[in-house]
């Protein structure tokens, strides 16, 4: 079977998730918060569907209808001062991640 070159194969060999947009354009993806960034051609809704893909190099890739939107990572401080609160789940899952919330908080 021959391979295209034009086809990019990290776009295939990747982990895929469908996640809804919250109401402040916030995509949540493996305990980690996406703040999508408005740009022109692209008409981001909250509650719309996007596919967040996760390449093997590490690397987040969100995508609206195989378009690539742009994104900024928050951190938990960045969401904790933009919402005011923190849920007591997320914490638990920090500390058992990231080691010490009280470092990140």
């Amino acid at each position: 079977m021959k391979i295209n070159k034009r086809v990019d194969l990290r776009t295939i060999f990747c982990f895929e998730d469908i996640r809804t947009v919250s109401n402040d354009w916030v995509v949540r993806y493996a305990n980690r918060y996406f703040q999508l960034i408005r740009q022109k051609g692209v008409e981001v809704r909250s509650k719309m569907k996007v596919t967040v893909a996760e390449w093997l190099d590490g690397s987040i890739h969100i995508l609206y209808k195989n378009k690539e939107l742009l994104y900024e990572e928050l951190s938990l401080k960045a969401f904790k001062k933009k919402h005011g609160w923190v849920n007591s789940w997320l914490i638990t899952s920090l500390r058992t991640f990231r080691g010490d919330i009280s470092k990140v908080v």
